[in-house]
């Protein structure tokens, strides 16, 4: 709380920009407001655009992996604007100042659409650069889960730099199993996703987040 000196003026009462004006036992006072206040309309404003500008990063990052994995898409929609839509939520303002972000990547979709998702495991080499990939086939095959669905594995590095690599890593039924050797430029923390399409193109799964093993 403040005492201000304002001789030559009228008294103050109300609130200009953050500081709140009071009068208390004939003295002007001034208080300012709490970090917890609700924010201001600039504030809102500049946490949409940090995260609206965190997701173009990754989704042009992922281009190649959304191109397969949205492919039923609304009339005049791209594979990236599917994702922004469908991945508005991952991103969240960590520190306003300095304009630090999260992204929550165990959410994150780079496909979707109604074909029953694959079974994929994933192991990373101890010490190396290589995951390796298996695909389970299903028990049984029919409508939106046929044998010959192709199987896309997905990693995303959240380096300083968003890198991705997409790989087709067998067949739903194939049962294979698929080593995939990571860049040294992927030089951040890893992400798994893993998702099916239909042998011709035309649908996709939706894709599952593979915690490294």
């Amino acid at each position: 709380m403040a005492k201000i000196d304002l001789a030559s003026l009228e008294r103050l009462q109300g609130r200009i920009g953050n500081i709140s004006y009071y009068v208390h036992n004939g003295q002007q006072m001034g208080r300012k407001r709490e970090s917890n206040m609700p924010k201001t309309v600039n504030e809102f404003q500049m946490e949409q655009q940090l995260k609206f500008g965190e997701l173009v990063r990754l989704s042009r990052a992922m281009v190649p992996a959304l191109r397969l994995g949205f492919v039923d898409l609304k009339k005049d929609w791209t594979p990236g604007n599917m994702f922004m839509h469908r991945n508005k939520d991952i991103v969240t303002v960590t520190d306003l100042e300095s304009r630090e972000v999260a992204v929550d990547f165990a959410r994150l979709r780079c496909a979707e659409g109604i074909v029953v998702p694959p079974t994929v495991a994933v192991t990373r080499e101890e010490g190396g650069n290589n995951l390796m990939f298996s695909v389970t086939p299903d028990g049984e095959f029919g409508t939106y889960c046929e044998a010959d669905d192709k199987v896309y594995a997905v990693v995303v590095s959240d380096g300083e730099i968003f890198r991705c690599k997409v790989m087709e890593i067998g067949t739903r039924g194939g049962g294979e199993s698929v080593t995939l050797t990571i860049p040294a430029y992927m030089d951040g923390e890893l992400h798994v996703y893993a998702f099916a399409r239909t042998a011709k193109g035309k649908m996709a799964s939706t894709s599952m987040y593979l915690p490294l093993e």
